[in-house]
């Protein structure tokens, strides 16, 4: 395990100390028994690993997408904050559709429909599996994106992006684990 992070060192109502802010507001939240990082606008923030993404790793966090037009976005840089030549894929979870996007044109477009009846406040549990250029994505057990294709830079953080977040729609983000290995993807 490269990073476990639940929230359970910080305060209620702060934002966590050892995550960067880039953009937007967010805030350490008790949702359903346990503590989120809730954001209420569009924003950005990184969170530095320990060492550099090996070629194969798993990430995974639950996350509940409560508006149509909402995401929350997974990459190597803050393409939306700063990192204007970044180019590559992006692991994307919509309230409709989950999967991989790319950025600048690098990367496939690989997306999956949710499945019907979702419940806008349910926590859907993203999990990311990958292997060199090979990245899978799922949403629950539902797998949203198979590309061997994916081109995901390496580097020591991770940057989440949220899009359509507010007070009466948040998008609320759970236990984050980042691991390196993973089960063969083959």
């Amino acid at each position: 395990v490269l990073l476990y992070d639940d929230f359970s060192a910080d305060k209620v109502g702060d934002f966590p100390r050892r995550f960067e802010l880039l953009a937007g507001n967010w805030e350490v939240a008790e949702w359903n028994g346990a503590r989120y990082l809730r954001a209420t606008s569009n924003g950005t923030i990184g969170i530095e690993l320990p060492e550099t993404l090996p070629e194969r790793f798993t990430v995974e966090f639950p996350a509940s997408v409560q508006h149509g037009n909402a995401y929350v976005r997974l990459s190597t840089a803050p393409f939306n904050h700063g990192a204007r030549d970044y180019a590559g894929s992006m692991v994307s979870m919509e309230f409709a559709q989950g999967g991989l996007r790319p950025v600048r044109g690098q990367g496939p477009n690989v997306s999956t429909r949710r499945r019907a009846g979702s419940d806008r406040e349910a926590l859907v549990t993203l999990r990311v599996m990958a292997d060199g250029d090979y990245m899978k994505v799922y949403l629950d057990d539902h797998r949203v994106a198979n590309a061997p294709n994916a081109v995901f830079p390496r580097t020591n953080k991770l940057y989440f992006t949220v899009n359509s977040a507010s007070d009466a729609h948040p998008i609320m983000i759970g236990a984050l684990r980042v691991a390196a290995g993973g089960l063969d993807l083959y």
